[in-house]
């Protein structure tokens, strides 16, 4: 009977731990996610150091994408860009699976471009850089990141050595900012 009652308990303790991991876990990745926004990289660094991978594959595709994406940015963020880039493409693939039509989705693809950028392979780079555009085009978003994946790509085309197709990507820059200030005037 005491065999059965210990069994019992161990049973219970076992489920209310992984209940009470499985609601923690995504306040985990976002009080992580808040201290990127603060500028603490290392400390949020830290705690996505701490989670536990298979807790995350338990609780689903969406926050494990969650926790590749933010441990990507950090470690982007702390100059591991090689590092990040396996961490961003996982959280890429992940997306890719989810509704994905947003600003995040494009700023992994932009992140893993900026990545090889700072690595000197321009060519990964121009790659990653030129999917970010088309998807943003693709869905029809006015995400600022299409702006500042512009502006990388100037920058690299300049490092490249084809200063025609920078000019074409400053252009384009100007061009947006000019249709958005249109669209912010006709809105008053």
């Amino acid at each position: 009977q005491i065999v059965k009652i210990f069994t019992l308990i161990i049973v219970v303790t076992l489920y209310i731990t992984y209940e009470v991991n499985a609601q923690s876990l995504p306040s985990t990745i976002n009080r992580a996610k808040a201290l990127v926004d603060d500028g603490k990289y290392k400390d949020a660094y830290k705690i996505y150091q701490s989670i536990n991978e298979d807790e995350l594959n338990e609780l689903g595709e969406s926050n494990l994408m969650l926790y590749n994406y933010g441990k990507g940015a950090c470690l982007y963020l702390m100059d591991k860009y090689e590092e990040a880039i396996p961490f961003l493409q996982k959280g890429l693939g992940l997306m890719e699976k989810l509704p994905h039509e947003d600003c995040n989705y494009l700023e992994m693809m932009y992140g893993i471009g900026a990545c090889y950028k700072k690595l000197g392979n321009y060519n990964k780079a121009e790659e990653y850089f030129r999917r970010t555009i088309l998807k943003g085009n693709d869905f029809n978003l006015n995400c600022a990141i299409r702006n500042q994946t512009y502006g990388e790509m100037a920058e690299l085309y300049s490092l490249m050595g084809k200063p025609d197709f920078a000019d074409i990507c400053t252009a384009r820059i100007e061009s947006e900012m000019k249709i958005r200030n249109t669209k912010n005037l006709n809105a008053l």
